[in-house]
């Protein structure tokens, strides 16, 4: 399953955009592939029985695999209750035939010469073993060896991996099955993996497995991730990557153990010498009872060319992890995925250093990247279905659309905030919803189509929030998700007075025409209030007065910083010989932001 990350991302919208779009399309086109998928036109296949050794008993399940020369798996199906198999080749050439099941020693053919008027047969027979991975030790000292027939203890793991990764493959050329799958794609906060924008939708898929990536072939010349034009493509790894002799001797592996997963036992491996291409290392995990596969997490390793591997690994780098599960038919699916893909821009730091007590101080500027983001693609198995279940056919013909409003450090929501959702070229069609006291808002039953969101609320226009409206496309069966950060009033207030006392109360506002209601520019504002009352040498009482005068600029706002409280601030604005009426006394507060508007008769 080639996962297609944009380049252009780290830059902003544009780069997200064009993310999603090949996303979307190439999902669409495996879903499309999946659903027309034929029967081989040539002949050419080889049959046979399974059976259990030093009996008659017929062997079900079995995963029955055709093996290329270069020790690559081109197709795959299980036995049937009966012990029979019917197994095409995909092209003409020679392959063996094995057999594999957790739980038993695997058997193998000679090697078959597959052409037009071939008719080949092979009865499999399956030995049980009684050991388990129970008994497999891991030391703190387990080397990484090159090909796992080198190191006993890999090799036992590699042989276990084998026959639990090969039922995944063989279920791929079995019968065909109806899923239903869940998909998405997403942009998260590095930090608390909150969701700032991200797609979400449901699909169907009439295959034998849900997931799949390019041969082996293929990533050893290319490689796990390429440039092509302004993107960047990332290949997952899946059971016939895993399970090729090919990636078997570029890769040392070893086994390892985790205190959290007591029950189990991993097989870790990472490449070997130096290449210009970029590869994986990881861990695959297998349960030590039975030897079932549970899951495998991996990294993209990127090669540097003075230091090898290793010098990558200290990089923040993508990551992907797959789950595994059985069907009820025995065979094995990846039932979950996931991709994720730091976002990270070029920041220059700059430091100070003093080398002694009379020394000039030192300017030192340096760059490093920071994460921005992290791209998230992903999906899973929502259902398992026979390929004539009604539920198969149902297809949700509306979409959602969710999301929040938060701000502060602690990202925590802003309730009230309104959220209209317009139909793009028919403002008339538009929706509103608050937010909810956590700051959340949801529109359901959305038709398809185009959409703008708008954000709009007091509050936010006292901290000088203006906020661009969002565009939203809406497709049946998704779910859009998006995270509206607003900024804190510390984060208003630096926008709008820079280096301002954080104690004192800030004023700013629109000045804008009567009649048209548009904002005037270059309106002159005047801040007059009274402070000190004192009694005066005659009994009277006296105050001292301040002034403040500033001018719109070219949208008709004006800002007023660095104020001192007051509870009788009066304000007027004028352009030219028209002046604004007279306005009530305004109060500011200590380290207060005050929002006011003023209407200039026409």
């Amino acid at each position: 399953m080639p996962i297609t990350i944009a380049r252009a991302a780290a830059s902003g919208r544009k780069g997200f955009r064009q993310y999603r779009y090949v996303i979307l399309n190439r999902v669409s086109r495996l879903a499309t592939l999946a659903a027309g998928i034929t029967t081989p036109l040539f002949a050419q296949q080889v049959t046979g029985t399974a059976r259990i050794a030093d009996s008659h008993t017929p062997a079900a399940g079995i995963a029955i695999v055709l093996v290329s020369s270069n020790g690559v798996i081109v197709a795959g199906t299980l036995t049937r209750s009966d012990g029979q198999y019917t197994l095409r080749a995909p092209a003409t050439g020679r392959f063996k035939v094995r057999a594999r099941r957790i739980g038993f020693s695997p058997d193998s053919s000679d090697e078959l010469r597959f052409d037009a008027r071939a008719e080949l047969h092979f009865d499999p027979v399956m030995k049980p073993v009684t050991s388990s991975l129970q008994v497999v030790s891991v030391t703190g000292t387990q080397r990484c060896d090159i090909s796992p027939e080198s190191g006993a203890t890999a090799s036992r793991l590699w042989e276990a991996a084998q026959n639990a990764l090969s039922a995944t493959i063989a279920a791929a050329g079995g019968e065909q099955i109806a899923f239903r799958l869940g998909r998405f794609e997403r942009e998260v906060e590095p930090a608390t993996g909150r969701i700032i924008r991200g797609s979400a939708w449901q699909m169907r898929a009439l295959n034998s497995e849900p997931y799949h990536s390019v041969s082996p072939d293929s990533l050893v010349k290319t490689g796990f991730a390429r440039s092509e034009g302004d993107s960047s493509v990332y290949f997952a790894p899946d059971a016939r990557t895993l399970t090729s002799e090919v990636f078997a001797h570029t890769h040392c592996m070893h086994a390892v153990k985790d205190p959290s997963k007591p029950t189990q036992i991993g097989l870790a491996f990472e490449p070997v010498g130096r290449s210009r291409l970029i590869d994986v290392s990881g861990v695959l995990w297998l349960d030590r009872a039975s030897g079932e596969l549970r899951d495998l997490e991996y990294r993209y390793e990127f090669p540097n060319a003075n230091q090898g591997y290793g010098a990558a690994r200290s990089q923040e780098s993508a990551t992907g992890h797959i789950e595994y599960r059985q069907l009820d038919n025995g065979a094995w699916i990846v039932s979950r995925w996931i991709i994720r893909v730091p976002i990270q821009t070029e920041e220059r730091k700059n430091t100070l250093s003093l080398n002694g007590a009379t020394s000039d101080p030192t300017l030192r500027s340096s760059r490093g990247t920071v994460t921005t983001a992290v791209w998230e693609v992903g999906g899973d198995v929502s259902e398992v279905l026979k390929p004539g279940d009604p539920a198969f056919a149902q297809v949700e013909q509306l979409g959602q659309v969710r999301g929040s409003v938060i701000t502060g450090p602690n990202h925590g929501g802003i309730p009230g905030v309104t959220i209209a959702l317009t139909t793009v070229g028919n403002p008339s069609q538009s929706r509103t919803k608050q937010t909810s006291a956590d700051g959340l808002f949801a529109f359901d039953s959305i038709p398809e189509g185009d959409y703008t969101l708008n954000v709009t609320a007091a509050s936010l226009d006292t901290l000088n929030a203006l906020f661009t409206p969002v565009s939203v496309r809406v497709s049946a069966g998704t779910q859009q998700t998006v995270m509206i950060m607003v900024p804190s009033p510390a984060e208003g207030r630096a926008a709008l007075c820079p280096g301002s006392n954080p104690r004192a109360p800030v004023l700013h506002g629109l000045v804008t025409d009567s009649a048209s209601g548009q904002p005037i520019p270059g309106a002159r504002v005047d801040a007059y209030w009274l402070t000190g009352t004192i009694r005066g040498t005659e009994g009277g009482l006296a105050a001292s007065a301040h002034e403040r005068v500033t001018l719109t600029d070219s949208k008709g706002k004006y800002v007023l910083c660095d104020m001192e409280p007051t509870t009788r601030l009066l304000l007027t604005a004028s352009i030219g010989a028209r002046k604004s009426r007279r306005a009530p006394s305004l109060t500011l507060v200590e380290g207060g932001i005050r929002m006011t508007n003023v209407l200039i008769p026409h």
